[in-house]
Parts: C-alpha cells; sequence; structure tokens
C-alpha cells in the first residue's frame, strides 16, 4: 500500500540498511510491473526520497496482474521454473524488471533499466536456475 512505502524505507534504515527500494505499484501489484507505474521510495546513502518510477518506454509489453498473478506454492514453483528454464512471456518480464531492481540494490548495476540485460543474462545463461537448485539444495526440499 502506497502509505506504507516510505515508513518500511525508515524502519529498514533505523535498522541499518543502506540502500532500500519499497514499491507500492499502481496497478494495485505489490511487485513492480510493466502495466503501470509505481510509487518509490529508495533509501541511499542515508537520504530517503520519493520518485514516480515509469516503466512503460523500457521496451517491454505491458502486462497486468491477470498476465502476472500465480497461485499456491506448488504452481507458483512451477511458474518460476519455467522461467528460468528459458520461458518467454509476461511473468518473464516482470521478473527481470524486479531481478533488475535487485541488482541495482546491490550495486551491480548503476540503475534499474541498466540492470535489465543483466537480469536478462542471468536468466539466458543458467546461472539464475543454478542458484535456485542450490537454494533448494541447502533449504532440504
Amino acid at each position: 500500500h502506497p502509505s506504507w512505502t516510505e515508513k518500511l524505507a525508515a524502519v529498514l534504515q533505523l535498522l541499518g540498511s543502506e540502500h532500500v527500494l519499497s514499491f507500492s505499484n499502481r496497478g494495485g501489484m505489490d511487485e513492480l510491473s510493466f502495466d503501470s507505474s509505481s510509487q518509490a521510495v529508495e533509501l541511499l546513502s542515508g537520504h530517503i526520497r520519493s520518485y514516480v518510477l515509469e516503466t512503460s518506454g523500457w521496451g517491454y509489453p505491458r502486462a497486468g496482474y491477470r498476465e502476472l498473478s500465480g497461485g499456491g506454492p506448488s504452481e507458483n514453483a512451477r511458474i518460476i521454473r519455467a522461467i528460468l528454464q528459458g520461458g518467454k512471456g509476461p511473468r518473464r518480464d516482470a521478473a527481470v524488471l524486479n531481478a533488475a531492481a535487485a541488482l541495482y540494490v546491490a550495486g551491480k548495476a548503476a540503475s534499474i533499466r541498466e540492470g535489465l540485460p543483466l537480469a536478462e543474462e542471468a536468466i539466458d545463461s543458467g546461472r539464475a536456475l543454478k542458484k535456485l537448485e542450490l537454494l533448494i539444495a541447502a533449504s532440504g526440499k
């Protein structure tokens, strides 16, 4: 919810976080998408700023809740595997966008937009799937 984005960043700042992004997608989703803009709150270098993140001109087709929604745990696991095994479509695009945001926060990309090709390459090379398999093995599931 938009009212929580700044509060979340402030709490994470108090807990010692250095770089945080908190989003409220205007389409009602709890993640970034290419369907609508997002209210973004960013903590960086001790400062919190709020802005609108508009992704419509980034070269990806629009996709909303209907195209992106998942299901229960087993359905969501199937979706993730399909994406990481090279599946294309709006769910992959959303995964790439959200991974690009994580790469930006981690300091691996200068911006979310510049993180997009890095996220795509991680999926296309199979590295992301290998990391998922390592996580599954480590968790015993």
